[in-house]
């Protein structure tokens, strides 16, 4: 069991047994029946399971301990610091580009994708080569920062 996501209130674990609809189903109507506990939604798909609830060490502790209760789990990993996630600077040198949420990341990712595959396209239809060429460029580019981030479903 890995605890990826670990903010206040909100809590995020995965584990290979989840993508079973049935366990996430036990453990869902375990955790339901605390007044604590708010919401429990599970992806089976991806195997996780999200917990939102009272911000409280102890409600927070008593969690895992169930969850790890019904995945017969004796230790857990647990994720980065509460409230933090990964940012990725892009200039770090301009104070404007700062740090950038991967949401985002990828967000721009698709969305240059999309329209430099456009502009190339259209660059392609109307013989213009260097448009073509340069939107192309761009393409891979981001083609190839879209890919390094899918890089461990990829090769898994």
């Amino acid at each position: 069991m890995v605890t990826v996501s670990d903010i206040e209130g909100r809590l995020r674990v995965r584990d290979e047994r989840l993508h079973d609809p049935s366990v996430a189903e036990a453990i869902r109507d375990a955790l339901a029946a605390s007044p604590e506990v708010y919401e429990v939604r599970g992806a089976a798909r991806a195997g996780s399971l999200l917990v939102l609830y009272r911000h409280s060490k102890d409600v927070r502790n008593w969690i895992l301990k169930r969850i790890g209760l019904h995945l017969q789990v004796h230790e857990t990993v647990e994720a980065p610091a509460s409230g933090s996630y990964r940012t990725v600077r892009v200039f770090p040198s301009i104070p404007a580009f700062a740090p950038i949420r991967p949401a985002t990341k990828r967000k721009l990712t698709h969305i240059g994708m999309v329209s430099s595959l456009a502009l190339s396209l259209l660059g392609a239809g109307f013989d213009w080569k260097a448009l073509h060429v340069v939107s192309g460029a761009l393409f891979i580019l981001a083609l190839g920062v879209h890919l390094s981030s899918k890089r461990r479903r990829l090769f898994a």
